[in-house]
């Protein structure tokens, strides 16, 4: 598992099970996160290491009425959504920057892009990076991207 060697709100250092993480605009990642990192525990089971794109409660909460019943019911969909926001290797923020691209786990590319200063993928702006952990990295985004 991807364990957190710093945040002070995760259980038993699993990323699956951590319970929240305050970004620095207070952007909680709990609820939609869970489900989200439920939906990945086998993948990210896996040595590694990994990049995650995690997305915010509130970029859950934007999508379009169903959306997020709709994938729950169908898994397939549910599984490429998951793995479009992981990427093989531990990719550290001042790596991303100097990206124009990365293939997801799900086989497709998303694109990176710095503009003023924010980093984003695929349009998502990164609200918390480098969260290390012992098999790869996260970083928060704040919209849910979509292959």
């Amino acid at each position: 598992m991807i364990h957190f060697k710093s945040c002070p709100k995760c259980l038993n250092g699993s990323l699956y099970e951590h319970e929240g993480l305050d970004g620095p605009e207070n952007k909680c990642v709990n609820c939609a996160y869970t489900v989200y990192i439920n939906h990945l525990v086998d993948t990210l089971a896996g040595d590694g290491p990994f990049t995650v794109f995690v997305p915010t409660d509130d970029a859950f909460a934007a999508l379009p009425d169903g959306v997020v019943a709709g994938l729950l019911e169908d898994i397939p969909a549910l599984t490429d959504v998951l793995t479009y926001h992981v990427v093989s290797g531990a990719v550290l923020a001042e790596q991303v920057v100097g990206l124009t691209s990365a293939t997801t786990l799900q086989g497709e590319d998303v694109t990176v892009a710095v503009n003023d200063g924010s980093v984003m993928i695929n349009g998502a702006n990164f609200i918390t990076t480098d969260i290390i952990g012992s098999n790869g990295v996260i970083h928060v985004i704040d919209a849910v991207i979509l292959p």
